[in-house]
């Protein structure tokens, strides 16, 4: 059976990650500092599990897992992640009937940051929920972009202080 498109689309969004810097950038205060994490994600391992009944249901998963890049293209970790379908309506307008919940861990050398959301389109913000290691007390958001489908994607995680 086909496996539903835009479900797919969306995980795309989430999981293509990109890691280009690390840097600190000043919020409204200059004495408080944001960090911010950019990296680049590439996909290793990805399976679509369709639930019963066959095609688009409630339960559906996409799962993978991808190592992540600096700028310069050197490997700094990798990631793992998860997306259920959470709700399926064929009478809502094609891009929003589908809508699935994520889950995301990155795993860099200082620790794990996890964040989660509702993707909708080629752009989104999910909420850092956690961290280990430096990361122990992350809060913040993360913007996804799709750059390549199922291939790699662009991530940028603002640590709030």
């Amino acid at each position: 059976m086909s496996k539903p498109r835009s479900l797919v689309a969306v995980v795309v969004v989430v999981f293509s990650l990109a890691l280009i810097a690390v840097g600190r950038a000043a919020d409204a205060d200059p004495t408080v500092r944001k960090a911010t994490i950019q990296i680049i994600e590439r996909a290793v391992d990805l399976s679509f599990q369709d639930a019963a009944p066959p095609g688009p249901s409630i339960g559906d998963r996409f799962v993978l897992t991808s190592d992540l890049f600096d700028g310069a293209g050197r490997k700094v970790g990798r990631d793992g992640g998860e997306c259920v379908l959470v709700r399926v309506d064929p009478t809502a307008p094609p891009a929003d009937q589908q809508l699935a919940h994520c889950t995301i861990t990155v795993e860099l050398p200082e620790g794990q940051i996890t964040f989660q959301g509702l993707p909708h389109g080629t752009r989104n913000y999910f909420a850092v929920t956690g961290g280990t290691g430096a990361y122990r007390s992350a809060r913040g958001q993360a913007l996804v972009v799709d750059v390549v489908p199922l291939q790699e994607a662009d991530i940028t995680i603002e640590l709030d202080p």
